[in-house]
């Protein structure tokens, strides 16, 4: 499928699955997040065929993101995060949202099975990229914020 029209379908199912059917969908970058309007997905050649792995981490993301939609207290969250900021305190607002990613994920599976296959392809997607990224040695890996949400979110997806 080509990536034009498998953008659009990835906007559809974002709102039918956050039901929320004014949600935004933009597709930039490398990452994928919300604020409960607005989904931004990774970009994708508009132009070239999308492989079916592709399709399972970039539908992972919908999933994951449009829980959010549906099921986040993005007041909560953001007042949480003002909190945290204003202490310094970088540790609490990566916990906490490693633990709410957990516990999206699933209510996601429980409330749809198939997204089991789309959560675990973008996992292990995301897990790879980090690998890549973070080499032994690297200086933040003695970074109790950046291990603690990066293992938390490791040992809940399984």
């Amino acid at each position: 499928m080509k990536g034009e029209l498998f953008q659009h379908e990835l906007g559809k199912t974002s709102s039918v699955f956050g039901r929320k059917h004014d949600v935004k969908v933009v597709f930039q970058g490398d990452g994928a997040c919300t604020d409960g309007s607005t989904i931004i997905l990774p970009s994708l050649d508009q132009k070239a065929n999308v492989s079916d792995e592709q399709a399972d981490v970039m539908r992972g993301y919908v999933d994951h993101e449009a829980g959010h939609v549906r099921h986040s207290d993005f007041d909560a969250l953001a007042k949480f995060g003002r909190e945290c900021k204003e202490t310094g305190n970088k540790l609490a607002r990566a916990v906490h949202n490693a633990l709410e990613d957990v516990w999206l994920e699933r209510r996601v599976r429980d409330e749809y099975p198939g997204a089991e296959r789309n959560l675990r392809a973008t996992t292990e997607a995301v897990n790879k990229q980090f690998l890549r990224d973070v080499p032994v040695g690297d200086e933040r890996l003695s970074d109790d914020a950046f291990v603690a949400a990066v293992a938390i979110t490791w040992g809940g997806r399984k």
